[in-house]
């Protein structure tokens, strides 16, 4: 593949690679509203490409963080959508309004496709089984197995069923083969192996190729300053520590896995453990993040470099951490530091030859196999 952006017209064959991908937006959720933020990972699970969508927290006055402020402007949205919490606060949603007008992005869910439409479109017997994973309310795990394995009701959103031109009673198991569980016992060992099966988070992604984020050898140890340097660099070996309910920390988690295309089970979620005494219990923690290191590359997508990561504990924490995991190198770093703007990482990726002429060639929107998966 060439260039073809230069003066001189282009002329004769040149590949071409295109990325068809949903709409994607970026959804408002007031950063105390536990039940919105699960609200919405069930939401984007029903839709395809609904995964690679951005879950941004607001503070109850309004105001979106730098971090936050960045992504919205330079990812690639379409929409903002405002998650409305059961206590509702006129000013609240007025200001978040306004943020999409500053930012040029209009408020709204936009088009969006159901993963039932693609789903019901192939025969029933060549899918695999979704396995829909339960927690119990209030468990401590709730939060990181919500965000890795996604969440899923028994029946479609009504504006998702009307949309899809489908019968009022239609439940997910009509059209696919779904089987919901509930862990006898919540941990590390259950998540990974749940990680491998096809979830709800694998099921908003049929048909995607993941896009991630470039990684490249820019230096981490601080001489070097260009912004996202240790993103690209220590790529998606990130470890999200994540207090019980805090939707800041379920929102950065979701992002860097949005940011990486989903494809690996590291950037990783794991609960901040605490003593009887309500102190951070370090041992715990260190035995969390072992038991997912010592897993082998081809289960993880891991590297030997490793980052701590959170929303919710301070850096001091973090690298008292790193400090008891023996022989790795580990980074403490904050949110800012590994979550970069992106592009969608989410598309349907294909390539095509095109034959110019005095710089000019036609090219299809749509392959047939497009068409097929889209229903079109």
């Amino acid at each position: 593949m060439r260039n073809v952006l230069s003066r001189t017209a282009t002329e004769g064959t040149v590949l071409a690679r295109r990325h068809v991908r949903p709409f994607r937006r970026a959804y408002l959720i007031r950063d105390d509203d536990y039940a919105g933020l699960l609200r919405v990972i069930e939401r984007a699970c029903q839709v395809w490409g609904g995964v690679g969508d951005l879950i941004v927290p607001v503070a109850a006055g309004g105001s979106v963080s730098d971090l936050y402020r960045t992504l919205l402007l330079r990812s690639e949205l379409d929409y903002l959508t405002v998650v409305v919490p059961d206590t509702k606060s006129q000013a609240w949603q007025q200001r978040c309004r306004e943020l999409g007008e500053a930012m040029r992005l209009p408020t709204g869910r936009g088009e969006e496709i159901p993963v039932l439409m693609i789903a019901g479109a192939r025969d029933a017997e060549s899918l695999r089984t979704v396995t829909v994973t339960g927690t119990p309310a209030g468990d401590p795990w709730e939060l990181v197995y919500s965000v890795m394995l996604g969440r899923l009701p028994q029946r479609p959103d009504e504006d998702l069923l009307a949309y899809s031109r489908a019968h009022d009673d239609l439940q997910f198991s009509d059209v696919l083969a779904l089987e919901r569980q509930t862990p006898d016992s919540l941990g590390v060992d259950d998540l990974l192996a749940r990680c491998r099966q096809v979830t709800p988070v694998g099921l908003s992604r049929m048909s995607l190729t993941p896009r991630p984020v470039w990684v490249g050898t820019n230096g981490v140890d601080g001489w070097l300053q260009e912004a996202g340097a240790a993103a690209r660099d220590l790529g998606r070996n990130v470890y999200v520590l994540c207090e019980h309910r805090s939707v800041a920390d379920a929102a950065l988690l979701w992002n860097l896995r949005a940011m990486h295309g989903w494809s690996h089970i590291v950037p990783i979620g794991l609960p901040v453990p605490r003593t009887p005494a309500g102190e951070l219990d370090i041992a715990e923690a260190q035995a969390r993040i072992e038991a997912v290191a010592r897993q082998p590359f081809w289960v993880t997508g891991a590297a030997p470099m490793m980052v701590l990561t959170s929303t919710t504990l301070p850096n001091e924490d973090l690298e008292v951490v790193g400090r008891a995991l023996p022989h790795r190198p580990v980074y403490a770093l904050s949110p800012s530091d590994v979550l970069v703007p992106t592009p969608a990482p989410l598309a349907r990726s294909s390539s095509m030859p095109l034959t110019f002429a005095a710089g000019r060639a036609l090219a299809q929107t749509l392959t047939e196999d497009d068409r097929e998966v889209l229903v079109w």
